[in-house]
């Protein structure tokens, strides 16, 4: 078992390191490429449908629903293109937020803290790490799976 010094040290330093995330997905989101083209096609798609068009809307494009959905309401709520695209970097963050307090307080009751917390580690030590500042859904997509 972990005294409850260390129980503190760690919860400060975790504390810490998500505050460094969060400041990170902030000011130096990365917006890829692809995540330009999928909220300019959410756009098209609202276009089609306001000039109703429910079938047959080439423009747009080749995304899968679960990616173009919250686009779509960022759009429809009325955000530009680049706020759209802050928005998804920041529900990246707080999936993958999410996705560790999933993790830890899954393994903590069925198992240990012990193992709560290496689950918490293996994903702090995982690609999803720099996915809390992309615009890539991966954090979203494991989050809605977990």
């Amino acid at each position: 078992m972990f005294s409850r010094a260390l129980k503190a040290a760690y919860w400060l330093a975790f504390a810490i390191l998500l505050i460094k995330i969060s400041l990170f997905a902030i000011y130096h989101p990365y917006i890829e490429g692809d995540t330009r083209t999928l909220v300019k096609n959410a756009g098209d798609i609202l276009v089609c449908l306001g000039q109703g068009r429910w079938t047959g809307c080439t423009e747009g494009g080749y995304f899968t629903l679960l990616q173009l959905t919250p686009s779509l309401i960022f759009k429809l709520i009325g955000f530009s293109d680049d706020g759209v695209l802050k928005l998804l970097v920041y529900l990246n963050l707080i999936s993958f937020l999410g996705l560790l307090g999933t993790i830890f307080f899954t393994l903590k009751k069925k198992s240990s803290p012990e193992l709560g917390l290496a689950g918490v580690l293996v994903l702090l030590g995982s690609p999803f790490l720099w996915y809390t500042h992309s615009t890539f859904g991966e954090p979203l997509a494991a989050f809605a799976i977990a």
